[in-house]
């Protein structure tokens, strides 16, 4: 009886063993797939951050120069009808 028993675990086992093992190769197929995600919003992101490098000087300086304005000035802007180019 014992014999029969070490049997039918020993299939159970093989079965479980099978299931497990293709259930690790999804998860390795998986991994793969996310690693190459990862490297591709790598890229991205150091593209963005490049940019974003480049852009925030501008952005700052532009931030400095509207705290400059009085409300006078606002009310000159709003007076032009056609303000010139450098006014705009």
């Amino acid at each position: 009886m014992k014999a029969a028993e070490s049997a039918a675990m020993q299939k159970t086992i093989e079965q479980k063993k099978k299931i497990v093992d293709k259930e690790k190769e999804d998860c390795k197929v998986e991994e793969e797939g996310a690693k190459k995600d990862k490297e591709e919003a790598d890229v991205i992101k150091k593209d963005c951050d490049d940019a974003l490098a480049l852009v925030m000087p501008i952005y700052r300086q532009a931030m400095e120069a509207v705290k400059q304005l009085s409300p006078a000035d606002v009310t000159e802007l709003k007076g032009f009808a056609n303000p010139p180019k450098a006014a705009v």
